[in-house]
């Protein structure tokens, strides 16, 4: 028992390392896209308003760029409360979608496949299910009885049903390389080193070491996430400002040389 706790707090205190950079790694840039998005409202409805009067005064023709951005500032500052009401019944009912089991189900396979995400969320759950199996196998914890337990904290709905059908099928005696392989959930890797280690006799120490390599692999992909979304969020706030100033700049530009 003394062995076994030991062991298991081990693995609780990686799992939650393992979380705790997955999460981390995310803050940063949905901080900056909130205030991006914060900015860009700003400049809409309280200073594009402003030029606007001054243009109308001015009488001067305006360019296309101008007159879209205008157009855009008046929209959202004569409707700014229906877009909020309509964001807030887009929002909840997404939330209600995802409360569902088939929405929940939907949404969990779809980050499995988006872009940059996809992969540190599939890295992710093959360093969990490496590690929680490895563990339990070396408490003592029969095979089938592991992976149940190991489908119940995997923080994706489909990845826990797929642990489902792996159970069902090991049960069935197929062993755990070839369920393994066909929910085609887990990397190349992972699944040829499960094959190893029931060919020799060595699944635990193989799910241990393969543990270890896709921890440094989920901590590497998140460092990476993070450098690629700070700069794309970035560029992307601004072309919005640089969209912002041009509109304004260019009439302006016409009025000096107007006066000249």
């Amino acid at each position: 028992l003394e062995n076994s706790l030991e062991v298991m707090s081990v693995h609780f205190e990686k799992a939650y390392k393992l979380k705790r950079k997955v999460k981390s790694a995310m803050i940063y840039p949905i901080v900056v896209l909130v205030v991006a998005v914060a900015v860009v409202i700003f400049l809409m409805i309280f200073v594009v308003p402003i030029f606007t009067g001054m243009f109308e005064s001015s009488g001067t023709e305006l360019p296309g760029i101008t007159k879209t951005l205008i157009g855009l500032s008046d929209f959202m500052k004569n409707n700014f409360v229906g877009i909020i009401f309509f964001f807030a019944v887009i929002l909840g009912a997404i939330k209600i979608y995802l409360s569902q089991e088939s929405g929940r189900l939907a949404f969990d396979k779809l980050k499995l496949r988006m872009f940059l995400i996809g992969n540190v969320q599939t890295k992710s759950i093959a360093a969990s299910f490496a590690r929680t199996m490895s563990t339990l196998m070396g408490s003592g914890v029969g095979i089938t009885e592991s992976i149940r337990i190991t489908g119940k904290i995997l923080d994706n709905t489909h990845a826990i049903e797929q642990m489902e059908k792996i159970e069902r099928q090991v049960r069935e005696g197929k062993g755990l390389y070839t369920p393994v392989k066909e929910t085609g959930l887990f990397p190349p890797m992972l699944v040829n080193m499960i094959m190893l280690g029931e060919e020799s006799g060595t699944l635990e120490d193989m799910l241990g070491k393969t543990a270890l390599f896709y921890e440094e692999e989920v901590d590497e992909a998140t460092q990476r996430l993070t450098s690629m979304l700070e700069p794309l969020i970035i560029i992307i706030l601004a072309v919005v400002v640089a969209f912002i100033v041009i509109a304004i700049a260019l009439p302006m530009f016409d009025m000096s040389s107007t006066m000249v």
